[in-house]
């Protein structure tokens, strides 16, 4: 091989190294974009579908959580009790069809009534219906020596402060409810709250959606590029 050939050989490899790492911006960049565009249609579709303003949960805390549950209970979708970093699909539904059946009753996402922004995930164990309203008692099941499926004394029920005369203290109003839990993701809803402990509050939970879809794309498209580019530098260089 001689030494012009090389050099052709060499510039064109050059060339073509340049040639790629533009076409990969270019590409991770449009990608992005489209999660983002994505991400944003999927969560008012999902919206529109599960009939609640958030259909997408990351559990914080390990309130719903027993600790004597085996690895088959931790990954199953549709256990009876939740982990710390789930994530969870949430079902809107008329609040006289939750289940308060307890220990068989449905695990609900609602806003805390002394701060509406903070979201609770925690078991409904009762209900009682004032004036037309229907109120909830509500515990973790990981919460206090009466963890579920045991009874649970009433003077262990979340304590949430009420500021109406009406309502009975330590309830939820139906008005709270955001919905039910359907479905359970086990570890995603992780990566939102390391980052929201890492960057501060989340504001949106369509940010887990992004992050969710951007898990499963992004390494896709990568591995896709980098192989063709492979072949590329294959037929190149030969």
């Amino acid at each position: 091989m001689n030494t012009q050939h090389i050099l052709k050989r060499e510039v064109n490899l050059k060339a073509l190294n340049k040639k790629i790492l533009k076409k990969t911006i270019f590409q991770v960049s449009l990608t992005l974009c489209l999660i983002i565009l994505i991400s944003g249609l999927l969560f008012l579709g999902a919206q529109i579908a599960f009939n609640t303003d958030t259909p997408f949960i990351a559990v914080p805390s390990r309130s719903m959580t027993i600790s004597n549950e085996g690895a088959d209970k931790v990954i199953d979708p549709f256990g009876q009790t939740l982990q710390k970093g789930d994530l969870l699909i949430i079902q809107g539904i008329p609040p006289q069809e939750l289940k308060t059946d307890y220990p068989n009753s449905d695990i609900i996402a609602y806003h805390n009534p002394a701060n509406p922004n903070e979201k609770i995930i925690h078991r409904i164990l009762t209900k009682t219906e004032i004036n037309g309203t229907i109120y909830f008692f509500t515990k973790g099941d990981g919460n206090t020596q009466y963890k579920w499926p045991n009874p649970v004394d009433p003077a262990y029920f979340d304590q949430w402060f009420n500021s109406s005369d009406n309502a009975p203290q330590g309830a939820i109003s139906q008005e709270l409810v955001e919905g039910k839990v359907i479905i359970r993701i086990p570890w995603i809803g992780g990566v939102a709250l390391f980052l929201g402990d890492t960057v501060g509050d989340f504001a949106d939970e369509s940010i887990i959606t992004v992050i969710f879809l951007a898990t499963i794309m992004l390494p896709i498209l990568l591995l896709i590029n980098l192989f063709y580019d492979a072949r590329k530098r294959f037929f190149v260089e030969q």
